[in-house]
């Protein structure tokens, strides 16, 4: 894991828990773990998956987002900078 980032090194993804009503885990890749990697956080509530899948998508995409960010500070007048915020949202919204 880098330890110089402020996030949860990715790529992360959800799942649902076996045997539990209402709670997704995030899980980070690891291919020596039992699970297929290691949980990161959970969510709970009827809303559980919504919530992971933010999470997910907050760290696999934070470079992504972080650029878009930029682009639209730097050019707030520029489609092209609106363009990719927008690709990179709607990417975030399939994670």
């Amino acid at each position: 894991m880098n330890v110089d980032t402020k996030h949860t090194a990715g790529p992360l993804d959800w799942r649902p828990r076996k045997h539990v009503t209402n709670e997704s885990a995030v899980v980070s890749s690891d291919p020596v773990a039992d699970n297929g990697g290691f949980v990161v956080a959970h969510t709970y509530g009827p809303r559980h998956v919504e919530n992971a899948r933010f999470i997910v998508a907050a760290c696999n995409l934070h470079d992504d987002l972080v650029a878009a960010l930029a682009g639209l500070q730097a050019n707030p007048n520029d489609p092209r900078a609106h363009r990719k915020a927008l690709d990179v949202l709607r990417q975030a919204g399939e994670e």
